[in-house]
């Protein structure tokens, strides 16, 4: 028996745990005391960062700590996937990004709060992490190439959507050379198919230029909590004839009493959110085709 087993043998003699669940220790061995963890010190950390006072994270290795009382104490809030982690970012709307030494991107959304991580696989994730460290002037978005060449189709699904199902409307926009056609599909305004109406190639590009100011516009935190009815916005485009380039990227946001499509946000204009930013661009289109 080696003696890391003999010592372990002994203490079990020695020790036994009473009907209470307390610990007994025989006299011959005297009370056992267990050490309570020392706090972390975040002198030892790889980097600090903080959205507010009551909120700032810090990180040694993988390991990832939370303080509410801006620094002066800290606990372990969860772990990164992937580190050493070079930095963190708040972009802002809730998330948060880190980006590791390799250049990978992680993200925590707005309801983990840094206790759990993933890596950034969004459409627009690098760019909304470019805007944050102050990167906008050489910051990419996937659908860039709308603005390069035409022709261009891009096409809007935006609605609701609940656990007793939903409601979407569709906006088609079409630019080539000639010009631009515009068309959609209805469930909530008059008609159900909008007949295609061209357009100017300024007008279509116009409306090309708000949609994408509209899926790209810093958004803010949501008011309200994770609710059972979302409001959704699907953007799809491609460029070219043969669709060479092309995507698809989805936003979500919880339905809040607050909310006012037409604003793209909140009632008093403080909140945005990409789902309706495009939902007010798209519905305006579709009336003024029914015009």
């Amino acid at each position: 028996m080696s003696r890391v087993a003999s010592l372990l043998v002994v203490l079990a003699n020695l020790m036994t745990v009473s009907p209470a669940g307390a610990e007994e220790v025989s006299p011959r061995l005297g009370r056992l005391f267990v050490a309570e963890p020392k706090p972390p010190d975040a002198s030892n950390f790889d980097g600090v960062a903080h959205k507010s006072p009551d909120f700032w994270l810090g990180w040694k290795g993988a390991v990832v700590f939370v303080s509410r009382d801006a620094g002066t104490s800290w606990r372990e809030a969860g772990r990164f996937p992937e580190h050493p982690v070079r930095r963190l970012v708040f972009p802002g709307d809730g998330r948060i990004f880190a980006e590791t030494g390799t250049g990978t991107l992680l993200v925590s959304e707005p309801e983990q709060a840094g206790r759990v991580w993933a890596r950034a696989t969004e459409p627009l994730d690098a760019y909304d992490f470019a805007m944050a460290t102050g990167l906008g002037a050489t910051a990419t978005t996937p659908f860039d190439c709308l603005r390069a060449s035409l022709p261009v189709r891009v096409k809007v699904n935006f609605g609701e959507l609940g656990c007793a199902g939903g409601w979407f409307n569709t906006l088609y926009l079409k630019l080539g050379h000639e010009g631009a056609e515009l068309s959609g599909w209805s469930s909530t305004l008059e008609g159900v198919r909008v007949s295609p109406r061209r357009l100017s190639l300024g007008e279509g590009e116009l409306l090309l230029r708000e949609l994408m100011e509209a899926a790209t516009r810093r958004e803010t935190p949501p008011v309200c909590a994770l609710s059972s009815v979302m409001h959704l916005a699907v953007l799809e485009w491609a460029c070219s004839d043969s669709g060479e380039s092309h995507g698809q990227v989805s936003f979500l946001r919880s339905l809040c009493p607050s909310d006012d499509p037409d604003a793209g946000g909140r009632k008093d204009g403080v909140e945005y959110a990409r789902a309706l930013g495009l939902r007010r661009v798209a519905t305006l289109a579709l009336r003024n085709l029914l015009r």
